[in-house]
């Protein structure tokens, strides 16, 4: 990484498909994202203050806007993508289905 270069911001991936878990994980940390992934939101340690949340569509909700997300990116049940703002805090559903690169694209 060059020394001007940010780093990437903290990513926390909730998923309960594990292969798809691992898969976006693996491929952001090697982008340089540093990830914290897990299946349920009990798992959690901490609320993810400044961080960017990326959660599967049955675990979406505006709520993460108040537990500190700067950005929220939802793994769509559906093939519709869509943009909103909940409390400031930008929300984006990516496709089903759609792979890591449009994932970070997102990001």
């Amino acid at each position: 990484m060059e020394q001007n270069q940010q780093p990437e911001p903290h990513v926390l991936l909730l998923d309960l498909d594990t292969r798809r878990r691992k898969q976006f994980a693996s491929v952001l940390r090697g982008r340089g994202f540093k990830i914290s992934a897990m299946s349920y939101i009990a798992e959690i340690e901490r609320w993810p203050m400044g961080q960017i949340v990326v959660v599967d569509a049955a675990r979406f909700t505006p709520w993460w806007t108040e537990v500190g997300a700067v950005r929220v990116v939802i793994l769509s049940a559906t093939s519709v993508e869509e943009s909103r703002v909940y409390n400031g805090v930008p929300c984006t559903w990516i496709p089903h289905g759609a792979g890591p690169d449009v994932l970070i694209a997102a990001l």
